[in-house]
């Protein structure tokens, strides 16, 4: 069985001798699945982009933590979805005939190191490692037709992978937000197979003010009283600013095993709530 302890305080202890030191590694699978209804009364070319660009996206941070940079990305495989087998004007799509709905499929991989950049001596303690990125899939940039009467809805992201600690670090310790998140998605269920054990947090921030007041409490003389989070705020601004965190659910895990962390969840997207 996997050794994991839920983190509270805790500290990372990573044998490290250059600047930028591999602790681990992320792969996973994603799939995604939605519906595209076309209200025009005329038939419709819908085109696919060959890539799906994502938007990467900061969260907040603490210099309580050891900060995980990622090399590696997120990629999509545009020819597993078979339907779409048209080419209008050099674009590759599907036609859609007036009040009708079509389901489409998109799925693709994940790939990350994650390092951090501190340089250590040995078995200097370090920690907890926070990976304080995620990447974000909007689907109206995938599909901006959806502004010209073609209407999408329920949408689903589909996301398993695995988080494997290299072999130089004796003990890992982790914050990871949901690697790929919907935009504006309504809701999150995290998966767990039979001999899981669940490493999830609801929300990444309560978690990272959670560990800071925690900090704080056991050592004041080590911190200022100011607040060192840094909010990074929605960037979807109206007439009525609304000023919001943004935030995901998190991984949040301490292993020393060599087996990997199995980790797998789905969002949800849909129309109404948009």
């Amino acid at each position: 069985m996997k050794y994991i302890i839920p983190i509270i305080f805790f500290i990372a202890i990573v044998p490290i001798g250059f600047a930028e030191t591999a602790i681990a590694t992320m792969d996973g699978y994603w799939a995604l699945t939605g519906e595209i209804t076309n209200s025009n009364p005329y038939t419709v070319f819908v085109a696919v982009p060959d890539n799906i660009d994502y938007t990467d996206k900061t969260l907040k941070s603490s210099n309580d933590f050891l900060k995980v940079s990622l090399s590696g990305d997120i990629v999509d495989n545009p020819d597993a979805a078979v339907f779409y087998n048209t080419i209008l004007n050099g674009k590759r799509g599907f036609w859609i005939p007036p009040y009708t709905t079509v389901k489409i499929s998109r799925e693709g991989i994940l790939n990350y190191t994650l390092n951090i950049d501190e340089s250590q001596v040995n078995y200097d303690i370090a920690g907890p490692a926070l990976v304080d990125t995620t990447k974000i899939l909007n689907l109206k940039q995938v599909f901006p037709i959806y502004q010209k009467g073609i209407m999408l809805d329920n949408f689903k992201l589909y996301v398993r992978g695995s988080i494997k600690k290299s072999d130089n670090s004796e003990v890992i310790s982790m914050i990871v937000p949901a690697p790929l998140v919907l935009k504006d998605y309504y809701q999150f269920n995290k998966i767990l197979g039979k001999y899981d054990v669940d490493v999830w947090v609801s929300s990444y921030n309560e978690y990272i003010n959670k560990h800071k007041k925690m900090a704080y409490k056991q050592n004041p003389d080590l911190y200022n009283v100011d607040d060192a989070l840094v909010p990074n705020m929605d960037d979807s601004f109206g007439s009525d600013i609304n000023l919001k965190l943004f935030d995901v659910p998190a991984m949040v895990f301490t292993t020393s095993d060599k087996q990997p962390i199995d980790f797998a969840y789905v969002m949800y997207w849909d129309k109404k709530y948009n």
